[in-house]
């Protein structure tokens, strides 16, 4: 893991952090690792060097948490709540800067900084911007898939499925973990079919090529092709697939360890829908799906 102190960082000086090789090592190594920091907290320090600014813009913070690719971010420092009003009568809280600061939108843009069109419409603070770009910010773009399949009692059968994704935050996820193509029960209460492979592998989202000066977000593609589905539940329950049977289609990243619910990942999408299934983990809805067991039939 890399850790710094991001407050220095923010700083744009002739000489210093910027012109250190190791600074430069860790950008190239920070698209790969996990990354935490905290702001400064230099005041009454006896080396305290007065050009450094009190205050950080969100907007600028924003620029090397983006570059250093940040997953996460402490609140130990330039935060009233945490250091105390002794220390916030000392003028550098840039925390509660961000969260009283409405977001620059033409300053991010003008600085490439990621954001989808639909996080635009709704006002926000600069903080609430720091807060949802740390780490990733997956937002699904298109998916692709039949509106209706035959689907053979009790067998495996092959699915045609691409989707398209971009990474709006500020770093690919870190911890291994499938995605799986799903199909649910008629109820929603649980998988009844799964791909057989994970479709993707999320720590291959990152939000622009490592080393790219323009920052150009990626377009990440799942499952291009066929995707193999397997039988998830053994038990042929009513609501399963009958006749004509909608089905809710969906993307499953649980965490590799455990099912539980917090720890899946969700799409930022406002139109995905989220749905908690027991002993799985949150399914991204991305549709539906009109299935049916009947076996297809052969004319001579």
């Amino acid at each position: 893991m890399l850790r710094s102190l991001v407050g220095s960082e923010m700083c744009i000086r002739d000489s210093g952090m910027f012109m250190d090789p190791q600074y430069g090592y860790a950008v190239k190594e920070s698209p790969f690792v996990p990354v935490d920091g905290e702001m400064f907290w230099h005041i009454g320090h006896q080396k305290y060097d007065q050009n450094w600014p009190m205050v950080i813009g969100a907007e600028t913070a924003a620029w090397r948490l983006r570059e250093m690719h940040y997953s996460t971010l402490s609140l130990v420092h330039g935060f009233t709540k945490l250091d105390g009003v002794s220390k916030a009568e000392l003028g550098n809280e840039t925390i509660d800067s961000w969260m009283s600061a409405p977001l620059n939108l033409t300053l991010l843009q003008n600085s490439r900084l990621p954001i989808s069109d639909a996080y635009t419409q709704v006002p926000h603070t600069g903080y609430e911007y720091i807060r949802d770009h740390l780490g990733y910010r997956l937002e699904l773009q298109a998916a692709t898939f039949p509106s209706i399949v035959s689907i053979p009692t009790g067998q495996s059968f092959a699915l045609p499925f691409s989707a398209r994704l971009i990474n709006f935050g500020f770093a690919a996820p870190v911890n291994p973990r499938p995605v799986w193509l799903v199909l649910l029960t008629g109820d929603n209460s649980s998988v009844s079919w799964k791909s057989q492979d994970s479709v993707a592998d999320p720590r291959d989202w990152q939000p622009f090529a490592p080393g790219d000066p323009t920052f150009t977000p990626l377009l990440h593609v799942l499952g291009v092709g066929t995707v193999e589905m397997v039988r998830a539940r053994f038990e042929v329950a009513s609501d399963d697939v009958g006749l004509d049977s909608r089905l809710a289609v969906g993307l499953l990243l649980p965490d590799a360890r455990s099912a539980a619910a917090a720890y899946s990942v969700r799409f930022a999408n406002d139109d995905v829908d989220w749905l908690h299934v027991e002993g799985e983990g949150i399914v991204n809805v991305i549709g539906s799906i009109v299935a049916s067991n009947q076996q297809s039939v052969t004319r001579d």
